[in-house]
């Protein structure tokens, strides 16, 4: 069993800055002044983590820090599940799933930083929600670099087999995606669809660099498929 595991943003889906204007309009309604993201990295991380940081670069700690959080996050996922787009499938997107969907010994799952709500949520936007029945989401682990050992369980549970990573695959748009899979043990496959240079995406390290999806032969061959 090969177990392919997608990051979302920049891999499967461009969601034209709804994450980003989300979570900050959430954040600033609870906190009741803005609370911008714009010296926040975003790409890679997860929406916990990305949050996190914006509420201490404006200045809230401890209690009152934890509290924002935890109303921001709920807030956000609120306002996400107000949209309606636009989320729009990168080149290749729908093809590749096809074709892995209907072949023998693999399955498809999520590693994404997104909350598991949202995630589904930009999913079904796009129109690809039905691919994805199990995955590893910032819901479950602000730390990124956690997530591969969630997604690995699902698995297991889900599929009702054992799943070694040496057999899954992160397909992923940043360093952390490559970074996470490879330190799980798993193989990396980088898309260059997302905010991150090319040259950045080499010296991650990922097993396979590929400029998007929509030429996806190395990455069936890569598959063995």
């Amino acid at each position: 069993m090969t177990l392919v595991l997608f990051d979302i943003d920049g891999t499967l889906v461009d969601a034209h800055g709804l994450g980003r204007r989300t979570i900050e309009s959430a954040l600033g309604e609870v906190a009741g002044r803005p609370v911008p993201s714009a010296r926040v990295p975003f790409a890679g991380r997860t929406d916990p983590a990305i949050a996190a940081e914006m509420l201490r670069q404006a200045g809230f700690s401890g209690e009152r820090h934890a509290e924002m959080l935890s109303r921001g996050l709920a807030h956000y996922t609120a306002l996400m599940m107000a949209h309606d787009g636009p989320v729009d499938l990168l080149p290749g997107v729908e093809s590749v799933l096809n074709r892995l969907e209907a072949s023998d010994g693999v399955a498809l799952g999520l590693l994404t930083g997104n909350l598991e709500v949202t995630a589904y949520a930009k999913l079904r936007m796009a129109g690809i929600a039905r691919f994805f029945g199990f995955g590893a989401f910032g819901s479950d682990n602000p730390d990124r670099y956690g997530l591969p050992e969630v997604a690995l369980g699902r698995a297991r549970s889900v599929l009702g087999a054992h799943v070694d990573p040496a057999s899954c695959v992160v397909v992923g748009d940043t360093i952390h995606d490559v970074g996470c899979g490879r330190g799980a043990g798993m193989r990396t496959v980088a898309v260059c669809t997302g905010p991150v240079p090319r040259e950045d995406l080499v010296a991650a390290g990922a097993d396979l660099l590929l400029e998007d999806l929509a030429d996806a032969q190395p990455l069936y061959r890569f598959l063995n498929l």
